[in-house]
């Protein structure tokens, strides 16, 4: 039976098709992860108007898969949430049988070009040109476990960042986590405290683009057991030490957008904060905290294991392939070589003066 592919807007997913989305992704442990719960795609969706959904089936049966993504110009598609989205792909069963190119022909897309998307999707092998890990922590049977595990293979972070904690509590005030508030002046910290960090590090501020910080509040505010916002707070005394904001599906914790307070740099109140994080969601049934993708020293301490991620695309001419190819190629040699350095401080600078331009242009249409 032939691959049927429909395609509709994303503000259109009805309640059929959003239930056959749910189903599917219940049944495959593959796609626990909040970024592939339909509620990502709608909240996005709420807010940007370039956004589709395939819905794939067999005939006319019940839909057994679907594919969501931004159609850009000359039909160049990008996963859904464009930078947001830590993790992408087709939602579907194991028994759902479909090519990259049937994919791309029925979605009428001359290429798709992901960056966070699981390995494990094998239709689109061959396809990636590189490949990064995306590290979780297993919580599968508790925080204690998971610590019990993290000292039998040597580490000795976890109580080095207890020895931390008791020590800023004695210096400072007494710690006190929430694993979820709903104060949104704790909200509006954290895009103060981001941008500010963004600017020091000179790396892009998304945080910039005034559909992000709506989709952020959206999903926020967005409180169901399948599907919320989860934004995490640690208090020295009175005062906000640590924020992050993420989302969670059932079983699954995304660490997203962590800062904190410089004040207090010296006590690593933002490593504090994750553990605390991973200890109540563990209480509250979460079964694995994502990291996201990223090499910081934290992350590699602090693992269980990684998700294999692949950064590529599908469709293009073989002079597009070649050219896109040498571009992967040549950034991962700069960001191997000494070269490093200099490109990133030139970058950082070009993104200082291109955000402050921004800002500049903001402020006067403000006026």
């Amino acid at each position: 039976m032939s691959l049927a592919i429909r395609l509709l807007r994303s503000a259109d997913l009805s309640e059929t098709d959003r239930n056959a989305w749910k189903r599917l992704q219940k049944a495959n442990a593959a796609l626990e992860s909040p970024f592939f719960c339909p509620e990502f795609t709608e909240a996005i969706a709420a807010y940007r108007q370039d956004g589709e959904i395939a819905v794939l089936a067999r005939g006319d049966t019940n839909p057994t898969g679907f594919f969501p993504f931004h159609r850009q110009r000359r039909d160049v598609g990008r996963p859904v949430g464009l930078g947001l989205s830590d993790m992408h792909g087709v939602i579907g069963g194991d028994g759902l049988n479909w090519t990259a190119s049937q994919l791309l022909h029925g979605c009428r897309l001359r290429s798709w070009h992901f960056d966070h998307l699981p390995t494990v999707q094998k239709p689109f092998a061959g396809f990636g040109w590189t490949e990064a890990g995306s590290p979780y922590l297993d919580l599968t049977e508790g925080f204690d476990v998971y610590a019990g595990k993290q000292r039998e293979k040597g580490s000795s972070f976890i109580p080095k960042v207890q020895r931390l904690a008791r020590k800023f509590a004695r210096d400072v005030a007494p710690l006190r986590t929430e694993l979820h508030t709903a104060d949104s002046a704790v909200f509006e910290q954290l895009i103060v405290w981001k941008s500010e960090q963004r600017t020091r590090t000179g790396t892009y501020d998304i945080l910039t683009e005034e559909w992000v910080c709506q989709v952020l509040d959206h999903i926020r505010q967005w409180q169901t057991p399948d599907f919320a916002g989860v934004l995490s707070v640690l208090y020295a005394g009175d005062s906000i030490a640590a924020v992050n904001f993420g989302m969670r599906s059932r079983t699954v914790l995304h660490y997203w957008f962590p800062a904190y307070n410089p004040v207090y740099a010296q006590y690593s109140p933002g490593i504090i904060l994750l553990l605390e994080m991973a200890r109540l969601a563990a209480d509250r049934g979460i079964t694995r905290l994502d990291l996201g993708k990223g090499s910081e020293p934290y992350k590699s301490r602090l693992m269980s294991d990684s998700i294999p991620l692949s950064e590529g695309w599908i469709g293009g001419g073989t002079g597009t392939r070649f050219v896109k190819e040498s571009w992967f190629r040549l950034r991962d040699a700069v960001r191997a070589s000494p070269l490093h350095g200099p490109v990133t401080q030139t970058k950082r600078t070009l993104r200082r003066f291109v955000q402050s331009a921004i800002r500049r242009v903001r402020t006067t249409g403000s006026r």
